[in-house]
């Protein structure tokens, strides 16, 4: 099994509400060096969304495949990274491919976890290092997880367990993620991702209705099409079972960096200031 990474990014920032520590720079300085720490990584892409400074691309193309979109939007640039994970032919089934945005924040041992337990997990099909808020405190995943109480795993002193969602910042075993395409298409229709959509769909048979209503939430189609394996493959998409469950850890190997949804037990702040003095 191998690792291989889409990076989506923007050479923009939203209004967000952000910690003090936060930067893209920091956040892509964190994962370079979890993904150094995997070892004998696959293919690094980057997906670049729209204009960027001169001085963060080439910083890039040192680190690995640089591909620039012309401001095409989340939901598009989602497709775009799924078309090509579908579509490389070097990408094997039982590879892993990490889909990444550009502000989450990594322990250097995030990384190498998440092959760890994608190698000894074979019931997980989907993984994600983001332990989030929502898993101790919303019910819809307070039920999950009481419905899941024996999907537990312990790998290397972390523990693994099935979780109901999560967001865009994933991993899948590729021929997984080919199977389920066309929900994570219907699920990108409209400016932004549907993500509890997506994942409603992608893991649950009886929540697929979930992806039927989200087709009214944009008029508009997205600018990126997106995999189309055929109507067979679409129809085994809809009506067939889910490959596998998505797990997160029970502990603080990534956070989203938004001030509302940081993964709680980790001192976030300090390992941003670590990295920033490496500089």
């Amino acid at each position: 099994m191998r690792l291989h990474t889409i990076y989506r990014t923007t050479g923009s920032e939203n209004r967000k509400a952000r910690p003090e520590w936060y930067s893209k720079s920091l956040a892509l300085e964190s994962y370079l060096g979890s993904l150094g720490a995997v070892g004998d990584a696959g293919d690094l892409v980057f997906v670049v969304d729209g204009p960027m400074a001169d001085t963060e691309l080439v910083r890039l193309r040192r680190a690995g495949e640089v591909v620039q979109l012309d401001g095409v939007g989340n939901s598009s640039s989602y497709r775009w990274a799924l078309d090509l994970a579908y579509e490389r032919p070097s990408w094997a089934d039982d590879d892993l491919v990490y889909f990444a945005e550009d502000d989450y924040l990594y322990r250097p041992g995030a990384l190498p976890a998440l092959l760890g337990a994608a190698t000894r997990i074979d019931a997980a099909a989907f993984l994600t290092p983001y332990d989030a808020p929502d898993y101790y405190d919303l019910d819809v995943h307070l039920r999950y997880r009481a419905q899941h109480e024996h999907d537990r795993w312990d790998v290397d002193g972390v523990t693994w367990r099935a979780v109901r969602s999560t967001t865009m910042t994933f991993a899948a075993r590729l021929g997984a993620l080919r199977s389920v395409a066309p929900l994570h298409v219907l699920g990108t229709r409209g400016r932004y991702p549907r993500d509890f959509d997506i994942w409603s769909g992608t893991l649950t048979y009886a929540h697929r209705y979930r992806l039927a209503r989200s087709l009214p939430y944009s008029p508009r189609t997205t600018r990126v099409r997106g995999p189309r394996p055929g109507l067979a493959a679409d129809a085994r998409a809809l009506i067939g079972r889910p490959p596998g469950l998505l797990i997160a850890p029970e502990a603080p190997l990534a956070t989203h960096c938004e001030a509302p949804w940081l993964t709680p037990g980790a001192d976030w702040a300090a390992l941003a200031a670590g990295l920033g003095n490496t500089h």
